[in-house]
């Protein structure tokens, strides 16, 4: 059984992986973050591509 003082830590710790979630897609971060407006400056952009391009098999085989 976790300790009162545990049980506060993961508290802390959860509480500021949600204020980060919270700061960035609460805000315009995201807004024009496309493959369209791609400058071609990512080199991993490609890999996310076809991530995307094969999601339902990379879900089926619980990649990512």
């Amino acid at each position: 059984m976790e300790t009162l003082e545990e049980l506060y830590a993961k508290l802390r710790r959860l509480d500021k992986v949600m204020e980060a979630k919270k700061k960035i897609f609460d805000s315009d971060y995201f807004e024009n973050k496309k493959f369209e407006n791609d400058n071609g400056k990512c080199p991993v952009l490609e890999k996310a591509k076809a991530y995307v391009s094969n999601w339902e098999k990379m879900k089926e085989k619980n990649c990512g």
